[in-house]
């Protein structure tokens, strides 16, 4: 499994994590398209959350670090060079999917030691 981590204002893997679990509204420009749903050439544009949370801890993970980003005002892509910190062990049971639905149902650990 492989994770899409942003770095851009975070300055620590565990900031990276806790914004990927903390989801964004999609409205707007950005609303879910439900083909299923009744609306103009069967479609229907609907607001909806999406957020990123893990079912299950693979036994490996590899994370993803989005360094680049686009600029629209000068329609460049550009690296992004911030001070960017992770720990060498890390708990992944605080972004399991049981965490939002029974946050006070202590979870067991389940730590992984990271190298790269």
């Amino acid at each position: 499994m492989t994770l899409p981590i942003a770095v851009k204002g975070k300055t620590t893997l565990e900031e990276g994590f806790q914004a990927l679990v903390k989801g964004e509204v999609m409205e707007g420009g950005n609303e879910y398209k439900c083909e299923k749903c009744d609306g103009p050439n069967g479609q229907y544009q609907k607001r909806a959350f999406k957020r990123t949370c893990l079912e299950e801890v693979p036994d490996h993970l590899v994370l993803n670090l989005k360094r680049f980003d686009f600029d629209m005002t000068q329609n460049i892509r550009f690296k992004i060079n911030d001070t960017f910190e992770f720990p060498r062990k890390i708990d992944m049971s605080a972004y399991r999917i049981e965490q939002f639905f029974e946050p006070k149902v202590p979870t067991p650990e389940d730590c992984f030691e990271l190298v790269g």
